[in-house]
């Protein structure tokens, strides 16, 4: 099949234009989600070692104003912490193929670190001294679990 140099040019943008879209359809909706997930894990991570002196110190009723303000800021975001990672690994289309091949972590794995988490965040308001122990070993854990590559 023969093409005048209109066609052809007409052809080559095309092609062009569907190759664009199709490359867009898969960032929107494959690349960035996984970019986000990785963000989270990051995030949580952070707040893991930022928080690891609030959720692992017993409460104290004579504790400063300044940190009784950082627990309750550990509280909270760790909590919100929590439910982010549960909503970006939402977000990851193909979530189970993903996880086969070892992109993100086993849905089962989230699930613990969201538990996990709340734990941490219910240490840093908690005037139980043993909670505080049980959170020094769910940060641990939580750092397991999110680069776990177990099958």
């Amino acid at each position: 099949m023969d093409l005048s140099p209109l066609g052809q040019a007409a052809l080559t943008v095309i092609i062009g234009v569907a190759v664009f879209v199709f490359g867009q359809i898969v960032v929107k909706f494959f690349i960035d989600p996984l970019d986000q997930l990785s963000q989270m894990k990051g995030q949580v991570l952070d707040s893991l070692v930022y928080y690891a002196n609030v959720y692992t110190k017993p409460f104290a009723d004579d504790e400063s104003t300044k940190f009784a303000d950082l627990r309750k800021k550990g509280y909270e975001d760790l909590r919100q912490k929590a439910t982010l990672l549960i909503s970006k690994a939402t977000l990851v289309r193909l979530y189970g193929v993903a996880s086969f091949f070892r992109i993100v972590p086993r849905k089962a794995n989230v699930q613990k670190v969201h538990s996990k988490l709340i734990l941490l965040s219910n240490a840093c308001i908690s005037r139980d001294p043993n909670i505080n122990s049980e959170a020094a070993k769910a940060s641990d854990d939580i750092v397991k679990l999110l680069a776990s590559k177990d099958r």
